[in-house]
């Protein structure tokens, strides 16, 4: 840079910056230079220079804000969605979910990031037939189960995926494979490739309608075995000798699922699903025409003389006709909005039993009786075994948890995405 001169004087190098007149002054004739560079700062010599700003320090607008942070939202979102994958044992849906994810987002409205994801490594997992259901996904992604099944019914909305957050199609493999190692549980020899395929097209008309996410899943796959195995035979069974037992056979797992949420499936919840899936079949074959339009038998007129001239299905009938009813209702799709609770479910008309005992009065602990006991009684009460299995997990759930959550190995590295 040329050195200026003291326009008064003319002489070169006199020109210098003075603090207390905040100007460039002549040394020699005390002149202010007006024509001096002003903007330029004087640095001796090894001065560090300034650090490169960071995009962040420059992001003032409302758009590039969003895009820093639609930046590090999928930075976070692909750790996230990878780790989960490869704890679950399927690292290689970890692609196909940030791509969903990625399509997801853009919708109005959308729930948050994290469940999300997790709805969507979800819905690709059970894309592929994987057994693993929402608990599980929602602890290996650190988010809570009620965010997940949320984000998943608003996922099954907007993209039209076959998504349930509670589906009976986890529970049937298993159950299915015990009722093949066990014949005997079985009312007589029947071919479990017919039941399975009775199964499959009985599940497929049943997940048309939309159901609670408190329905016992379990049960409602057991009793549809049940009534495949009427279908298949074509002739009714005695219920409850097939119900009693739902424990044994919903208490075997397959190597390979990842099931975190407890598959307990009692007698009760069977026969209450049990007759869901009876008025729901029932209705179908009431729609065919060649069942409206047969002929009457003997028995069946006698039953109407004092039934107001209408005429009913039996058990029998419908387990004849069930086949039948399930292909031609796969021929006309029924009205989108149905709900299997407002259509099928029992409602109690009636208040609970004055004589049904709680569970402190099960356990003793009720009135005046809780005050003879000591504290180790009580304690020795309510932590029995039997009562502790009603609420803790088995030692199997517990390592099934510690292995989703990442405690008992040392973190894995991210799977590479594929090309």
């Amino acid at each position: 840079m040329e050195t200026p001169a003291c326009p008064l004087c003319e002489q070169v190098g006199t020109v210098q910056w003075l603090d207390e007149a905040y100007a460039y002054v002549c040394g020699e004739c005390a002149t202010i230079v007006a024509d001096a560079p002003l903007d330029v700062v004087e640095q001796p010599e090894g001065v560090v220079p300034p650090p490169p700003r960071l995009p962040r320090w420059w992001v003032y607008d409302r758009a590039s804000a969003r895009h820093a942070h639609e930046q590090r939202r999928a930075r976070h979102a692909t750790e996230m969605v990878q780790g989960a994958a490869t704890r679950l044992g399927f690292a290689y849906a970890a692609h196909d979910s940030l791509a969903l994810l990625d399509r997801a987002l853009r919708q109005e409205r959308a729930p948050p990031w994290g469940a999300l994801a997790s709805a969507c490594l979800y819905a690709t997992l059970r894309r592929d037939h994987r057994l693993v259901d929402v608990a599980a996904v929602a602890t290996a992604m650190e988010q809570t189960h009620a965010a997940v099944a949320h984000a998943c019914r608003w996922l099954r909305r907007k993209t039209a995926l076959p998504l349930l957050v509670n589906d009976p199609a986890l529970y049937l493999e298993a159950q299915l494979a015990y009722l093949e190692a066990h014949p005997d549980v079985l009312p007589r020899a029947v071919d479990m490739a017919h039941v399975r395929t009775m199964t499959t097209r009985l599940l497929q008309h049943i997940c048309t309608y939309a159901w609670a996410t408190s329905l016992e899943a379990p049960s409602l796959a057991y009793a549809t075995i049940m009534h495949a195995i009427e279908g298949v035979c074509r002739r009714a069974w005695p219920v409850r000798a097939m119900a009693s037992h739902a424990p044994q056979v919903s208490a075997h797992t397959l190597d390979g699922s990842v099931l975190v949420s407890p598959c307990h499936a009692s007698v009760s919840t069977v026969l209450v699903r049990y007759a869901e899936i009876e008025k729901m079949l029932h209705a179908l074959v009431e729609a065919l025409p060649w069942v409206a339009q047969r002929p009457i038998s003997k028995r069946e007129r006698d039953r109407m003389r004092h039934a107001h001239g209408q005429r009913s299905l039996s058990r029998a009938e419908v387990a004849m006709y069930m086949s039948d009813a399930i292909e031609w209702a796969a021929q006309h799709p029924p009205p989108e909005t149905r709900v299997w609770s407002q259509a099928f479910a029992a409602r109690r008309s009636i208040p609970r039993s004055p004589d049904h005992a709680s569970m402190a009065q099960r356990l003793g602990l009720h009135g005046p009786r809780i005050d003879a006991l000591s504290d180790a009684d009580v304690d020795a009460r309510l932590f029995a075994p039997d009562e502790l299995a009603s609420y803790m997990r088995t030692p199997a759930e517990q390592a099934r948890w510690a292995q989703l959550k990442g405690w008992d190995t040392a973190p894995a590295a991210p799977a590479p995405v594929p090309l």
